[in-house]
């Protein structure tokens, strides 16, 4: 500011330095007592204003702008503010903006799974991004998801093997690792100016500044079902089923375990505890598991078993993780009536159905006798319909008897029949044999 010629006169220049409120220059005296400023002479005063760390302590929020306009006072002239001197005639302060930290500028999604971003991959629009300020023990006691976004309940975090650290000031890089109860966060990263690098025009040089997110599609794991017969001969059939997964960028493990169902081991087959299928990196889509199924020839249901994949680690997600295992019945069995003879009348006739192969459960086979030249009307034989209860048994027999009647009557040889009826209570696979019997 320019101050016109006067007197003998004292200028008292008061600087005051608006930061918060709290720093002011100290008022100076000038000129020296007893000056007296020429005639047609002005006085030019000029300062400058150093900012220092205190001007926003920890814990306040900062101003806008920062001012450097002040006042000069003198014993006779009114007070009057300092101007800028770039621009003439104005009594403009200068505003000095207040020094800022910025922190990160992307999320995207790793579209090509390498945790960094870089070509074919995109950014993520619309997300919400919590800072915390850490109370010194390094562990993240917000609340709150970290991130929110449409698209996100689809995707993971992308790095593998864990994040990078923040502080290594890396820019594209994955900083995110799951952590429970916030979604993706990041390891705790110092905001902080830096060394100011020479002849840039500015006093804002700061560090680790690039904390950026990357999201990618979880690789998703599938498990197939399997229905095979069961064989014959003693050994075994192998049920493999197929876990596939969707990408083979990672490589990861999946722990195998097989429940019971209707099929029971170690009878059934053979179980499997404690398992696991493995995946390697740039490897195959697929893996097998194997179940061995125990021959025999019962003749039983069809019985089913369970595969169950658990333990996938971050950025895996099983889409299907049980395989049914259904073991068709192959197996037959033949109930065959025997007994066919001639006899005197008035004798007892014996007729057997013998159960050739085991059948689960057991079942029940209706039998009827029957008239042919020998008739129940005419008192040849006594009618005998009734039902079989089989437990099941391979070799299991069991007899029908028909009693016939003595008389004295001169007549031709007279026959009936002995037939096996419905089975019920079997499972597929049961039959009948040898029947009708005369």
């Amino acid at each position: 500011m320019k101050i016109a010629n006067t007197s003998v006169w004292q200028v008292i220049l008061i600087l005051s330095l608006v930061a918060l409120g709290q720093y002011k220059l100290t008022a100076q005296t000038f000129p020296s007592p007893g000056f007296t400023l020429p005639n047609g002479k002005t006085i030019i005063i000029t300062y400058e204003v150093d900012v220092n760390a205190n001007a926003c302590p920890t814990g306040t929020v900062p101003g806008i702008n920062i001012s450097n306009q002040s006042n000069v006072s003198g014993s006779n002239f009114a007070t009057v503010q300092t101007d800028d001197p770039d621009i003439a005639g104005a009594s403009n302060p200068t505003l000095t903006p207040f020094g800022a930290l910025t922190l990160g500028n992307l999320v995207y999604k790793d579209n090509n799974r390498n945790g960094v971003f870089d070509s074919g991959d995109t950014g993520i629009n619309a997300v919400n991004i919590n800072l915390y300020l850490d109370n010194g023990d390094g562990v993240l006691t917000g609340a709150g998801a970290l991130y929110d976004n449409g698209l996100m309940t689809a995707l993971v975090s992308s790095p593998v093997g864990g994040a990078l650290d923040p502080d290594n000031d890396v820019n594209n890089d994955d900083n995110g690792d799951p952590v429970s109860g916030f979604g993706v966060a990041a390891a705790a990263i110092t905001l902080a100016y830096g060394a100011e690098p020479a002849n840039d025009g500015d006093t804002d040089a700061s560090t680790n500044l690039s904390l950026d997110f990357g999201f990618k599609t979880p690789t998703s794991v599938t498990i197939n079902d399997v229905a095979m017969n069961e064989g014959t001969g003693g050994s075994t059939t192998s049920f493999n089923f197929t876990v596939t997964r969707n990408d083979n960028s990672e490589a990861f493990s999946l722990a195998v375990n097989t429940v019971d169902g209707t099929a029971v081991s170690p009878s059934d087959f053979a179980s499997i505890s404690g398992g696991t299928v493995s995946f390697t990196a740039g490897g195959s889509l697929t893996a097998t598991v194997t179940v061995l199924v125990n021959h025999d020839n019962t003749v039983e249901a069809n019985e089913n078993f369970t595969v169950v994949l658990s333990g996938a680690p971050g950025g895996v997600t099983l889409a299907d993780d049980t395989g049914l295992g259904t073991i068709t019945n192959d197996d037959a069995a033949v109930v065959t009536l025997t007994g066919a003879t001639s006899q005197t009348e008035g004798t007892s006739f014996t007729f057997t159905a013998t159960l050739n192969n085991p059948v689960q459960g057991g079942f029940n086979v209706a039998y009827t006798t029957n008239n042919g030249t020998a008739t129940v009307a005419d008192n040849d034989y006594t009618d005998n319909d009734g039902s079989l209860a089989f437990a099941g048994t391979a070799g299991e027999s069991h007899t029908i008897t028909v009693n016939t009647t003595t008389d004295n009557k001169v007549e031709l040889d007279e026959t009936f029949t002995v037939a096996l009826g419905a089975i019920t209570g079997a499972p597929a696979g049961v039959t009948t044999a040898g029947s009708p019997q005369t």
